[in-house]
């Protein structure tokens, strides 16, 4: 229903489309026939089959019904019998139709600046359409009476040029302007079209004095330049404009007794004008779409120059990354080797203190003391790598919740204060007398805040201030820390955020450190939605890093019980499994030294097989065994009731959030991370 009310209200201008095509038809074609020379009905100047192709390929070839209504009134008004005319207009409808057709099987588009789009217009529209025409209207006249079929050849001859030359002249015309009305006017040519528009006037002075002399001077070439001027510069616009615009002033000349065309024979004289016109459209339009395609070329030529320089810069700029990359990474190597054996060397003393300390308990006392620094240490190392491991693929995962800023404060300096004290800074911490909270991770935050303590000690030399300020400024909580250290040049402060950077300069190149604290900072401070800068005034003059957080409201008060003692854990039967011999051996003897029962076992069938023997109240597992996993492990012994009540352990290097919930979804009780202190241990065994 839509459908046909649509068509119904489209009726109207449809309609009215026609009657303009006829009226438009007609009296192109009446001014035609007012040139008729050879016969009433036939004229060497026809611009109507221009405007018929024109209105068929633009308007659509819906529109021959307007073509014929023209053309029939044109020619029953030229005393053209009534057949005769209808078989005139039947010719000229066919003839749009069948050049609307060719052109468009062909892809032919209006604005001509391609070379296919002339040669199709001069080859299937003005050569191959125009027979259909002079065929029937000849065929037509002849038949009818209206002229002898002695003329036959001659009439289809006149008529075929005449409708050739209006499809190289007229049709073009309006094609370039009926493209230009769609898109928007360039200006940018006007004041040269002017001049070419200016040449022509004169040219056409200088050509169109001459009233006919006994020997005429070729005048009329001089075309021949300003159409290549057009072609060359303003392209088938103006060349169209031009060419169409010199037809219709020869004509007028001509007709006038003026210009080399005029001859005794007005008829022969319009000949002339036409063949001549037809050889500079087809010159002009074929020049001035080679020149529009070489222009594209250019262009294009210049598009793939400029995406091959910058693919070379980006290139370039991808090597020197690389470089720096692969430079850093080496640099990062040397320093990770470095720091590992830093730990690594005092704990080798502290062992072999032990051994030698027999019962000096001072001595092993202390040889115990180095061991837990250096382990803590190198647990810090490992962990700050796996930490930036995790950011950088996403995986990191923050446990948000409502925090006084103040406890974060203070878990922070607690972590730094060691090497704070051990360099002899005087740390000053200042805070507002309010109460401030924000939204954040209560592990993730002390340790972004610590790594800027850390890096404060490090770099300022000993006896040194460090100064960390609190404050709120609108919705934002500002952390500042700043201190006296070496400061930072401009280049220095452009990376000093950067993985692996840091300071340079031998004096402090000794201060340890893998380069990953205040890029893990940054990080951290991203993922709170906050925002870390530093700022300094230049070397020797401190540095001062700023961290901007959303503050947040104060929490509802709420009261909370009083925890109950805890008691002491009980005797436990535990089974450790863990396929690392030494592993599983060092724990099972401080396990069994803490007052418990303990089995050791190296693989997961042998576990099963001593679960089945021992009946252990707990089970240790390491998960990256082979042959039989963990997590295999784990599901034999929550698949049989006897062991319904074990409490099973995870104990491993893998700590994901996905490794945490696969443990659980096979039944594990706990997820620990190697190395494991004691204390949480004791509290993992329940």
């Amino acid at each position: 229903m839509q459908a046909a009310t649509t068509s119904i209200a489209g009726r109207p201008a449809f309609a009215l489309e026609v009657l303009g095509a006829a009226a438009a038809f007609f009296a192109t074609a009446r001014l035609g026939l007012e040139l008729a020379v050879v016969a009433p009905q036939v004229s060497i100047i026809w611009p109507a089959t221009g405007l018929a192709l024109a209105l068929a390929v633009l308007r659509g070839r819906r529109l021959w019904p307007g073509i014929f209504l023209g053309a029939f009134a044109a020619n029953v008004l030229n005393e053209t019998s009534v057949l005769a005319s209808a078989g005139i207009a039947t010719g000229n409808a066919l003839e749009a139709v069948i050049g609307a057709t060719l052109l468009q099987r062909v892809g032919f588009q209006p604005a001509m600046r391609r070379l296919h789009d002339v040669a199709s217009l001069f080859l299937l529209a003005a050569c191959v359409s125009t027979i259909s025409s002079a065929t029937v209207g000849v065929a037509s006249m002849c038949l009818t009476g209206t002229a002898p079929w002695s003329a036959f050849p001659s009439l289809w001859s006149t008529w075929w040029i005449g409708d050739a030359i209006g499809d190289l002249v007229t049709a073009p015309f309006l094609f370039v302007w009926a493209n230009q009305a769609r898109k928007r006017w360039r200006l940018q040519r006007l004041p040269e079209a002017a001049l070419l528009l200016c040449s022509m006037l004169l040219l056409s002075l200088a050509v169109f004095v001459d009233r006919g002399s006994a020997v005429p001077y070729p005048v009329h070439y001089l075309i021949f330049p300003a159409v290549i001027w057009a072609a060359l510069r303003l392209g088938q616009q103006a060349t169209a404009t031009l060419v169409f615009g010199s037809m219709a002033v020869t004509i007028v000349a001509t007709l006038s007794g003026r210009g080399p065309f005029v001859t005794s024979n007005i008829g022969a004289s319009l000949l002339q004008v036409a063949l001549f016109m037809a050889v500079v459209a087809v010159t002009g339009l074929f020049l001035g779409a080679a020149t529009a395609e070489r222009n594209r070329a250019e262009r294009r030529r210049s598009e793939d120059f400029a995406r091959l320089r910058l693919s070379e810069e980006r290139l370039a700029r991808q090597a020197e990354e690389l470089a720096t990359a692969d430079r850093r990474k080496d640099e990062f190597l040397a320093v990770l080797g470095h720091e590992l054996r830093n730990p690594l060397a005092p704990l080798q003393n502290g062992v072999e203190l032990l051994a030698l300390g027999g019962n000096d308990q001072a001595l092993v006392t202390h040889a115990r003391q180095v061991m837990e620094r250096q382990l803590r240490h190198l647990v810090r190392l490992v962990d700050d790598l796996l930490d930036v491991a995790r950011i950088r693929s996403g995986k990191i995962v923050l446990e948000i919740e409502r925090v006084e800023l103040a406890a974060m404060i203070a878990s922070a300096v607690e972590l730094a204060r060691p090497l704070i004290d051990a360099r002899s800074h005087e740390l000053q911490v200042i805070l507002p007398p309010d109460t401030l909270w924000t939204d954040a991770d209560r592990i993730r935050l002390p340790q972004l805040l610590a790594n800027l303590l850390n890096n404060a000690a490090k770099y300022t030399d000993e006896g040194g201030n460090i100064t960390l300020s609190i404050a709120q400024l609108g919705t934002d909580i500002v952390v500042s820390v700043r201190d006296t250290g070496i400061g930072m040049d401009a280049e220095a402060l452009e990376k000093v955020f950067d993985l692996f950077a840091q300071a340079a300069g031998p004096a402090h190149t000794v201060q340890g450190g893998l380069g990953v604290g205040l890029s893990l900072a940054r990080s951290i401070a991203e993922l709170h939605g906050g925002i870390l800068t530093a700022h300094s005034e230049g070397p020797g003059k401190g540095s001062d890093f700023v961290l901007r957080l959303p503050a947040a409201l104060a929490p509802p008060l709420q009261e909370t019980a009083a925890a109950p003692a805890s008691e002491p854990a009980f005797r436990q039967r535990i089974l450790i499994v863990d396929d690392n011999v030494d592993a599983a051996e060092s724990l099972g003897t401080m396990l069994a030294y803490s007052g418990h029962d303990v089995r050791v076992a190296h693989g997961g069938v042998e576990a099963l097989s001593a679960a089945r023997e021992f009946s252990p109240n707990v089970m240790i597992l390491d998960l990256g065994m082979p042959e039989m996993d963990g997590y295999a492990v784990a599901r034999a012994v929550r698949s049989d009731p006897k062991f319904a009540s074990t409490r099973l352990i995870a104990l491993s290097g893998y700590g994901q959030p996905d490794d945490r919930r696969r443990t659980a979804d096979v039944g594990f009780d706990e997820h620990l991370v190697k190395p494991v202190e004691h204390d949480v241990l004791n509290a993992a065994l329940g």
